[in-house]
């Protein structure tokens, strides 16, 4: 027992004379950690601040390449690749989302304007690129029977659901929007919905789509649609673009009908009108008669030859 004493009084003058060397280690160890956390930091900003740079790089040089697109590709093709992209929105799980959230089925200002100012409240419109069905529910509602047209099954078939549950006249096909499947004089108004005629890549499809459009009306049809413009001066870099486009146009082989303010990104496309001459010459160019026409919301009321309906005083 009094070696065990012993032996215990000796560990313990060991431990009191080693404890300021652990004491020491251990704030050897408190000091060096915010050193190696503080040079740790550096290369992970570096790293990060490379990321960075390089996606910005690869955004820009996606623009610019696919900013070269509307002068290789024919618009059949943009068209059929446009068609892709939405696709890609109208999914069977974009569908489902579609159907559990409220859907906007109201109209925007300059749309009850046109409606309200034509007293557009009774007969058959065509809506053309229905998507949702967003404009066909609220023209319904004033009483219009309304066929929209869609290139994606996805969307017809929930636009169809959803017109079936809240009681309107709307029915909504799948076709190509382009070449028409109705018969003339089947509509006595058409809508084109969310800026579509800028949507159509080439000056003379839309010319030649718009003409179209007006055989399936009755005598005194109109045709409503919206497109996008120019907002702002073009950067130095568009220009540059849209410069080199008009010379990439004019090789054998390439879309001679590529415009300046053609745009391509992320898998769509729209024509940027660049002036309201612009607008004006190309829709009376494809025999239209303008009866109004608002360059600063984007929108345009036509009709056709013999074909003139002035709105009630």
């Amino acid at each position: 027992m009094a070696r065990l004493r012993r032996l215990a009084s000796c560990c313990s003058i060991s431990l009191i004379r080693d404890l300021p060397r652990l004491d020491s280690h251990q704030r050897s160890c408190e000091d060096v950690a915010p050193l190696i956390m503080h040079l740790t930091h550096i290369p992970v900003y570096v790293v990060a601040r490379c990321c960075e740079a390089s996606a910005r790089f690869f955004a820009y040089a996606s623009s610019f390449f696919d900013g070269l697109l509307p002068a290789l590709l024919s618009p059949p093709e943009i068209t059929s690749r446009v068609i892709h992209a939405y696709d890609t929105v109208y999914t069977a799980e974009a569908t489902i989302h579609a159907r559990d959230v409220v859907i906007d089925e109201s109209l925007d200002a300059w749309e009850t304007s046109v409606l309200d100012s034509y007293k557009i409240c009774s007969g058959r419109m065509l809506v053309l690129g229905s998507g949702w069905g967003r404009e066909a529910f609220a023209i319904a509602r004033r009483g219009i029977t309304v066929v929209g047209i869609d290139a994606n099954a996805a969307a017809v078939r929930t636009a169809q659901t959803r017109a079936t549950a809240i009681d309107v006249s709307a029915r909504f096909h799948q076709a190509n929007f382009i070449d028409l499947p109705y018969k003339p004089r089947s509509f006595d108004w058409a809508f084109l919905a969310s800026i579509m005629y800028s949507a159509v890549p080439g000056r003379n499809v839309r010319q030649a789509w718009l003409r179209s459009i007006q055989q399936c009306l009755t005598e005194d049809g109109l045709v409503i649609l919206s497109f996008t413009r120019e907002y702002s001066p073009p950067t130095r870099a568009r220009t540059l673009l849209s410069h080199f486009n008009v010379f990439v146009s004019t090789l054998p082989g390439a879309n001679s009908a590529c415009q300046p303010g053609d745009r391509y990104a992320t898998g769509h496309f729209l024509h940027a009108f660049q002036s309201e001459e612009d607008i004006r010459n190309e829709l009376t160019e494809a025999g239209a008669i303008i009866k109004e026409l608002s360059w600063i919301h984007c929108y345009a009321v036509v009709s056709f030859p013999a074909r003139e309906h002035h709105p009630s005083a």
